[in-house]
């Protein structure tokens, strides 16, 4: 499962409506949908992602800050 979002006026980003479980947490910047179908182009940043914990019916933040 993937979500992508933008950020917001404010510089947060907000994803909604994921189901309980363990997410990867990546920034990236230049991308098709499709190549999330390769499991080479998800290898690379696998190992330099976030892992982000939801647990069913609760609210998660996560702090992050991109190097630019």
């Amino acid at each position: 499962r993937f979500a992508f979002t933008r950020p917001a006026s404010d510089g947060r980003f907000r994803i909604q409506d994921l189901p309980a479980g363990q997410y990867l947490l990546a920034e990236l910047n230049d991308f098709e949908s499709s190549d999330f179908a390769n499991d080479d182009f998800i290898a690379q940043f696998a190992t330099q992602s976030l892992t982000v914990t939801i647990r069913d019916g609760e609210e998660t933040t996560q702090a992050i800050q991109i190097a630019r």
